[in-house]
């Protein structure tokens, strides 16, 4: 199963973190994205020098819009979730992505993802 790379995985990978670049280069396919991934890199981007490292990174990836079904399911899960978990609207949303195309999320922080509880640290 294909993954989608949360936003925390791809900061690592940003970094230089050797366990992230071991499993990203460890995966059969490209890596996927989710529009909200892109969204929180920029805001979070210190210079140009990481953005034009980012860009390298999307170029090799397949980065998903979101569609009106993807924002429905966002939307209710940011409904459900967001008083008793934290969970904001970006993250809602990388998640329903996943979901939406059958992908398997990758992510570090799983208390950012309360409507999978069977997740785990992707390393």
């Amino acid at each position: 199963m294909a993954l989608l790379v949360d936003t925390d995985v791809v900061i690592e990978f940003l970094r230089g973190r050797t366990e992230a670049r071991q499993f990203l280069e460890a995966q059969d396919e490209r890596p996927c994205m989710s529009v909200g991934t892109v969204l929180e890199l920029y805001a979070g981007f210190k210079n140009r020098r990481e953005e034009q490292k980012a860009e390298r990174l999307f170029s090799e990836a397949k980065i998903f819009p979101v569609t009106k079904e993807i924002a429905q399911r966002a939307g209710v899960w940011s409904r459900r979730f967001a008083s008793s978990h934290g969970l904001d609207d970006i993250d809602a949303i990388i998640a329903a992505t996943a979901e939406h195309h059958g992908l398997r999320l990758a992510a570090l922080n799983t208390k950012h993802f309360p409507m999978f509880p069977k997740l785990r640290p992707a390393y």
